[in-house]
């Protein structure tokens, strides 16, 4: 793989002279399967955390923490947390970043692999209900309303899988890669290379592991006040539409 000269900001001369040089790693250890390295004064020695091969270029990559930390208000019900995030400059390796290309057109597959059916199937049955219609005037079959829950995600789904490969923030896009953990001072990668992190030394310190709570663990702590608001609905309900004494 041919390098650039002026890497980094250097010479060409100085450039050759760090690609001899041992690509020592500093500010980074291994934590499982995780790598964990601090976000002012990692050095990964020009080799790319993704591939462990020698970087070709420095890049700034988002990180977006996978999981997301749901609460429940009774004011504003069950909603998430923004996801932590943070924008570093990495050295990375061009293969790396051909992947990440790779992987944003998967996912933009399999969006139109459910979206091209829904919206073809529903056009389809839109087309044969109001060929085989007998309803009265004014009133519809019961096939449009099924058409129309067909066609609407399905206009949505292709249009979001078509669009997919040229948004910035969207999974598998090229460099926004989503993560296990993101702290004012460190970011924890799930999916560094093995050869890469077993050259790390181990993690320490406490860990850095978000405690989230999940939608799941969250509507079960909401699940009074969902209660207690089904409840007050259902007797708006009864005493304003229900049986009239007289």
């Amino acid at each position: 793989m041919v390098r650039q000269p002026g890497y980094l900001g250097l010479s060409s001369i100085e450039t050759q002279l760090m690609a001899n040089s041992s690509q020592t790693v500093q500010n980074a250890w291994r934590d499982g399967a995780s790598v964990i390295f601090d976000r002012s004064s990692f050095d990964f020695g020009e080799r790319c955390i993704w591939t462990n091969q020698s970087a070709d270029r420095v890049q700034t990559i988002d990180f977006v923490e996978k999981t997301v930390n749901w609460r429940v208000t009774f004011m504003r019900g069950i909603r998430p947390d923004p996801a932590n995030r943070c924008s570093v400059a990495l050295p990375i390796d061009e293969t790396w970043s051909v992947d990440q290309k790779f992987a944003k057109r998967i996912v933009a597959r399999k969006i139109l692999m459910f979206a091209v059916p829904a919206l073809v199937g529903g056009i389809a049955l839109a087309a044969f209900a109001i060929a085989t219609d007998d309803s009265p005037r004014g009133t519809v079959g019961p096939l449009v309303p099924l058409s129309l829950a067909l066609v609407v995600p399905g206009i949505i789904g292709t249009i979001a899988g078509l669009a997919w490969p040229h948004l910035e923030e969207t999974s598998g896009a090229k460099f926004v890669v989503p993560v296990e953990a993101v702290t004012d001072q460190f970011v924890c990668v799930g999916d560094a290379h093995p050869q890469f992190r077993e050259s790390l030394p181990l993690w320490d310190r406490p860990s850095i592991h978000p405690n989230h709570t999940t939608f799941i663990a969250a509507m079960i702590k909401g699940a009074p006040i969902f209660l207690l608001l089904a409840a007050f609905a259902g007797l708006l309900i009864y005493f304003g539409f229900g049986p009239k004494t007289r």
